[in-house]
């Protein structure tokens, strides 16, 4: 690893009471495959009204608890990742507790740290109308200063023009490992991708460019 270099800085913003941690494990997995990147964990105590204020002195002891059950998380988070694939490489992992409103403590400790992505998680939602609206990720996606990615479940898209996947499609994915997209019938309407692979291999015995390993001759 080459230690001259910048630290990649990814914030993720980690919900206690989420039992998914979508973003944690987005971040993770995003650390995992940047080169030097330090990951920091965040967790926010949030007041209501002003029943703990600024200065009242459960707020360090509530910090203090929230900053104990996000080093669980983490590492648990870790161990999953590691049983699931193989020990991320990751220079540096922090953990954050800070108190107030979720959005803006998100941002705030985004810029002291100099984070060049954030990862926030968002619970599935139904409809498309206000998608994001009012939630602590629109929020974070308006006011950041660098890139967010915003952590949700898998699913089909919904609205007027999402349509449900085909089943014929999918066993013709599974069947090719996912070289071939559709269907027969589909593939009517869909042209053949051109394939992008690696210098010096034939375009059909290639697999498409990753982030594991470069193309021939990258930096």
């Amino acid at each position: 690893m080459d230690r001259n270099r910048e630290p990649f800085i990814i914030l993720a913003g980690v919900k206690l009471d989420d039992q998914d941690d979508l973003a944690l494990r987005d971040a993770l997995e995003l650390a995992a495959r940047t080169p030097n990147a330090h990951l920091h964990a965040v967790t926010v105590v949030e007041p209501i009204g002003d029943v703990i204020p600024r200065t009242h002195p459960r707020r360090d002891a509530l910090i203090a608890e929230a900053v104990k059950q996000l080093q669980a998380k983490v590492t648990a988070a870790i161990t999953d990742l590691t049983i699931r694939d193989e020990a991320p490489s990751i220079e540096r992992v922090q953990v954050h507790g800070e108190y107030g409103h979720a959005a803006q403590a998100i941002v705030t400790l985004a810029d002291l740290i100099e984070a060049d992505a954030i990862v926030v998680g968002m619970k599935q939602t139904r409809g498309v109308k206000g998608f994001l609206i009012g939630t602590v990720a629109e929020n974070v996606i308006r006011t950041a200063g660098c890139t967010v990615h915003v952590a949700r479940p898998k699913t089909t898209a919904e609205g007027p023009h999402a349509e449900p996947v085909c089943p014929d499609c999918l066993a013709r994915r599974r069947e090719t490992a996912g070289t071939e997209l559709w269907c027969a019938r589909h593939s009517e309407h869909h042209p053949r991708p051109h394939a992008y692979g690696y210098e010096g291999m034939s375009f059909d015995s290639v697999r498409p460019w990753g982030f594991s390993e470069p193309p021939k001759g990258a930096s």
